[in-house]
């Protein structure tokens, strides 16, 4: 597959003449319930909306090479917010099954996942942030879902790469297109793996383990958390991420 990536400065003008189209698909298949059409979306939407078309034809064409492990896809957890106070980043979808009937693969949901989501993570989540629905968004660094990190390593070395960068080249794109003011990672190693580098500790937990790093990602302040479901995370912890991050949220 040959890269043919742009930079979200330079937004692809023509795609704007074929997004209404795609978007009145959408709201005829039932899959948005919020029309938007070519004239009223932002530059910011017409960005997401190019990298959903272009994730599904990736998928679409290296479904029959990831066989049993091809497990649809996800980017957005929750409306395009500009300059949102905060976006949460994840490594990747989990999921046993492929959702795509869902209507994941088309278009984000209306309210975000992390503020309505019954799951351990959203529930930590909001409790650490006290993040509400329309004060964030997020995303993950990789699209495509596996159950867990085994079941994702056990893909062809060659294929988790190119779907690595593949995703990693368009989640730059998200975030420069959306300009979020603090963008936290979930879990260390996916903080690592972004920035490439371990970060600055920021908050030590009662075992003297990294509880939370500092850093930047593409010019924005970038913090990474360890990550409070798939980590043994103490209650006493969490209060400490808590009164961390308070300071950040209420200003």
């Amino acid at each position: 597959m040959k890269s043919h990536y742009s930079h979200v400065g330079k937004i692809d003008r023509e795609y704007a003449a074929g997004a209404k189209g795609m978007v009145e698909r959408d709201v005829h298949d039932g899959l948005r319930t919020s029309p938007r059409t070519a004239s009223n979306m932002s530059d910011a939407e017409i960005v997401c909306r190019k990298i959903y078309e272009e994730t599904r034809s990736c998928y679409d064409k290296l479904k029959p090479a990831l066989g049993s492990a091809a497990l649809g896809f996800r980017i957005l957890y929750g409306p395009p917010m500009v300059r949102a106070p905060y976006m949460f980043l994840g490594f990747q979808p989990g999921g046993r099954q492929d959702e795509s009937h869902e209507g994941q693969h088309d278009g984000w949901p209306d309210q975000s996942w992390h503020a309505n989501a019954s799951s351990p993570l959203a529930n930590h989540l909001r409790a650490v942030f006290g993040i509400e629905t329309m004060e964030h968004t997020g995303l993950n660094m990789v699209f495509f879902r596996a159950p867990n990190m085994k079941a994702w390593d056990c893909i062809p070395s060659k294929l988790k790469h190119e779907l690595e960068q593949f995703s990693l080249e368009r989640a730059q794109r998200v975030v420069e297109a959306l300009q979020p003011q603090h963008l936290v990672v979930i879990g260390l190693r996916t903080f690592k793996q972004l920035t490439n580098t371990n970060g600055e500790t920021a908050l030590l937990g009662q075992r003297g383990n990294r509880l939370a790093v500092n850093g930047e990602f593409r010019g924005i302040p970038t913090s990474g958390i360890v990550h409070l479901s798939g980590a043994r995370v103490s209650r006493q912890d969490r209060e400490r991420l808590k009164e961390h991050f308070n300071p950040t949220i209420s200003s």
